[in-house]
C-alpha cells in the first residue's frame, strides 16, 4: 500500500499533514502486510499512542533532566472513501450524515476542534494536533464560483447540529477570510501564492465544551463506543483530565492517481503522571481492549524505552526511528487483545524514549492601560543553534479593537527592523463587525528572539453589544503560527518512519503550528445602572403625581363626625370603627381618672337636693 501512494497536501498545517500519514502506510514490521497492495475503496483505522510529557529539556546536554510530569493520550480514528463513491451515494464506512453536509455546502477541506484548557508547549513540547481554546472552524471550499458566505453561514447551521456546538454563533464579527499560505498543510509548488479556493476561519474562544460535543461525534465511528478503541471514549473519564481537546477533520489525498477524502477524529487528554500510567485511569476496570471487527489497523503506541521503563504487558513489537533513535513499542490488537496496560516512567527525562526539545516557542501579551487604547506583543523565539526558521503568523483583532498599522514595530533582538524583514505580508481592516486580519511571514535567525508590536484602540460599544458579564472582559483569539524547521543539517528533518508514528512529523520540515495565550481586553463600560436608576426615579414620580391626582378627583369629601348630633356621618369603615369603639374608651377614660360617668337628667335632682340642704341649714 506504500508503493503507489503520492499525496497531494491540502488542509490544515502541521496537524493534517501528520495525521494524513498516520496509520495509512504501516511497515510489514507493523502489521505483517505485504507491499504494494493497493487501497480498497474504503477502510477504517484507529490507533492509541501514549507519551510521557516532560517539560522541554535545553539545547544544552549537560543541564539536567526533569521528571515525567503528566502523560498524553492521544485518539485517533480514520475513515478513508473514495470521492466517486460517495458522488454515487455509496457511503460504505463513511458517516452519512458528515457526508451529505460537506457534499451539500461543497466543502473540500475542513478542520473543526472544540478544546477544554490550553495545550502548555513549555512544559508538553509540540501537541499530535494543535488547537486553540474553544471552537475554532476552518474550511476550505471547493470552487470560487459558488457563494462563499451563503455556504458558510449553512455549513456552520449544519455543524452545530451535528456535533451540538455554537458554531451558528461564527457570524461576522467571528469570521475572518485568510488569504496567505498559513492555511496550508505544507508547502507547495505554487509556493508562497494566496489560497487556490476560498477559505474562512471562525474561532470563539469562549466555547464551553461538555460531554454533549462527545456523543454526536461518537456516533461518526463505525464501531461507536461499543468496542474498539471506541471504548476509550468515556465522558466521565476524559473530562476530567487536565486537558482535552476533540477535533473532526476532513481533507482529500491521492491513492495511485485516484482521488480519496478522509475522515478523522482525534482526542487528546493529558493525565497526571501518579508515578506511572495505567489504563484503568481511562477506563473501568475489567474493560478489554480489542479491535473493531471493521478496521483494517488497530495499535496501541508507547513512546517509551523498555529498557528504562516498565511496560506490563510486553509489546508485539518494538519499531526505533533512524535518526534521531528512539524507540517506541506497538500493541497490535488485530493479533490479541490487551486486557490491562501500565508504564512505570523513569524519574529522568534522559530515559524516556522522546526528546521533547521545541524549536521554536511564541508568547503574547497586553501592553498599556486605561479603557482607550492598548497594544499587543508577539514574541516568536528560534531555539535551534544552527539552522534558520521560516515562520508564518495569523493575527486577529476582532471589531471591538482597531488596529494602528502605523504604530507596527520590529524588534530583532535588540535591533529595530523595517517592513522589508516580512517576506510576505498581508492586513486586511475590517469595515463595521468585521475583525481586522494581519498576516505575515518571516525568517527567524538561530538563537534569535523576535518582538512584533502593534497599537490598537478600544471602541466604545453600544449598551447593548455588551454582553451580560460585561466587566469580565472581551477574548482575543490565540495568534497562530506556523514554524517550518528547517531541513539541511539539523536533527528535526528528514525523519519519517513510514508516516505512521504521529510524533515523527515532529521532526520533518512540515510546519509545526503553535497557538498563543488568549488575551482578555478591558473596553470603555457605559454606566450599567443608569438605566435602572432612570426607570426608578421615572416610576417615583409618576407614581407620586397621578397618585395624588387620582386621590383629589376621586375621593367623597365628607365630615367625619357630626358634632351636633354626635354620630359620624362617613360611612368608611374607619369611621364606623371608631364611633363603635369610642364610648367604651372614653368610658375607661373617666373610670381612670375618678369621674362617674352621670347622665344630665340625674345631675339636676341631685344638684337641688343639695341646695335645699345648703338652704335648710343656713335656715
Amino acid at each position: 500500500m506504500g508503493a503507489g501512494l503520492t499525496w497531494r497536501w491540502r488542509g490544515r498545517k502541521y496537524e493534517l499533514a501528520m495525521m494524513t500519514t498516520i496509520l495509512l502506510v504501516v511497515g510489514s514490521s507493523l502489521c505483517g502486510g505485504e507491499e504494494g497492495v493497493g487501497p480498497s475503496e474504503s477502510w477504517y483505522e484507529e490507533a492509541l499512542v501514549l507519551r510521557p510529557l516532560v517539560p522541554p529539556n535545553p539545547f544544552d546536554a549537560a543541564s539536567p533532566s526533569p521528571r515525567v510530569e503528566a502523560y498524553m493520550a492521544y485518539l485517533q480514528f480514520n475513515v478513508t472513501t473514495a470521492v466517486a463513491q460517495l458522488e454515487e451515494m455509496n457511503y460504505n464506512l463513511f458517516p452519512k450524515s458528515l457526508a451529505r453536509v460537506l457534499l451539500t455546502n461543497s466543502v473540500h477541506d475542513m478542520r473543526l476542534s472544540l478544546t477544554q484548557s490550553r495545550w502548555l508547549y513549555d512544559k508538553w513540547g509540540y501537541p499530535p494536533v494543535a488547537a486553540p481554546l474553544g471552537a475554532e472552524l476552518w474550511v476550505e471550499f471547493t470552487s470560487r464560483d459558488i457563494n462563499v458566505d451563503a455556504q458558510w453561514k449553512q455549513l456552520r447551521n449544519a455543524l452545530s447540529g451535528l456535533v451540538c456546538g455554537s458554531f451558528n454563533l461564527m457570524d461576522e464579527p467571528a469570521t475572518c477570510k485568510p488569504v496567505g499560505l498559513h492555511h496550508r498543510s505544507a508547502p507547495t509548488l505554487e509556493g508562497k501564492e494566496a489560497l487556490p479556493r476560498p477559505a474562512r476561519y471562525g474561532v470563539l474562544p469562549r466555547e464551553a465544551v461538555c460531554t454533549e460535543n462527545l456523543t454526536p461525534l461518537l456516533k461518526l465511528l463505525p464501531c461507536r463506543g461499543k468496542v474498539g478503541l471506541g471504548v476509550m471514549l468515556s465522558p466521565y473519564a476524559l473530562f476530567n483530565m487536565h486537558y482535552n481537546s476533540m477535533s473532526l477533520i476532513v481533507h482529500h489525498l491521492i491513492f495511485d492517481d485516484k482521488p480519496y477524502i478522509q475522515f478523522l477524529f482525534t482526542y487528546t487528554v493529558v493525565i497526571d503522571s501518579n508515578g506511572g500510567f495505567n489504563i484503568d485511569q481511562m477506563i473501568p476496570k475489567g474493560t478489554v481492549l480489542s479491535a473493531c471487527p471493521v478496521s483494517s489497523k488497530s495499535n496501541i503506541i508507547v513512546e517509551a524505552d523498555t529498557n528504562v521503563a516498565n511496560l506490563t504487558p510486553k509489546p508485539h513489537s518494538t519499531v526505533v526511528t533512524p535518526f534521531p533513535p528512539y524507540k517506541a513499542q506497538v500493541f497490535n490488537l488485530k493479533e490479541s487483545p490487551v486486557s490491562t496496560l501500565s508504564i512505570t516512567t523513569p524519574l529522568k527525562q534522559s530515559a524516556l524514549s522522546i526528546p521533547s526539545n521545541i524549536p521554536v516557542t511564541a508568547h503574547q501579551y497586553l501592553t498599556g492601560h486605561g479603557d482607550e487604547r492598548g497594544g499587543i506583543v508577539l514574541n516568536l523565539q528560534n531555539h535551534e543553534g544552527m539552522q534558520s526558521s521560516s515562520i508564518d503568523v495569523l493575527q486577529i483583532f476582532p471589531f471591538f479593537v482597531r488596529p494602528y498599522i502605523s504604530s507596527l514595530t520590529l524588534k530583532l533582538d535588540d535591533q529595530q527592523l523595517d517592513y522589508g524583514a516580512f517576506n510576505w505580508f498581508n492586513m486586511s481592516l475590517g469595515n463595521g463587525e468585521e475583525p481586522s486580519i494581519f498576516e505575515w511571514g518571516v525568517t527567524l535567525p538561530p538563537k534569535a528572539e523576535l518582538t512584533v508590536s502593534i497599537q490598537f484602540e478600544k471602541v466604545f460599544l453600544h449598551i447593548d453589544k455588551h454582553p451580560p458579564d460585561a466587566h469580565r472582559g472581551w477574548d482575543l483569539p490565540s495568534t497562530v503560527v506556523s514554524a517550518h524547521v528547517a531541513s539541511a543539517g539539523n536533527s528535526y528533518a528528514n525523519v519519517r518512519y513510514d508516516g505512521w508514528h504521529p510524533s515523527i512529523s515532529l521532526y520533518t520540515t512540515f510546519p509545526a503550528t503553535l497557538y498563543t495565550e488568549q488575551l482578555s481586553v478591558t473596553l470603555p463600560l457605559p454606566d450599567f445602572s443608569m438605566p435602572y436608576n432612570v426607570c426608578t426615579l421615572t416610576g417615583t414620580v409618576i407614581a407620586l403625581f397621578f397618585g395624588s391626582t387620582i386621590t383629589l378627583l376621586a375621593r367623597r369629601w365628607s365630615a367625619l363626625y357630626n358634632r351636633k348630633d354626635k354620630t359620624f356621618a362617613s360611612d368608611r369603615p374607619l369611621a364606623l370603627l371608631r364611633g363603635i369603639l369610642s364610648k367604651p374608651i372614653m368610658y375607661l377614660y373617666r373610670r381612670l381618672t375618678n369621674q362617674h360617668l352621670v347622665s344630665p337628667t340625674q345631675d339636676q335632682p341631685h344638684a337641688r337636693k343639695h341646695k335645699n340642704k345648703k338652704t335648710c341649714g343656713m335656715d
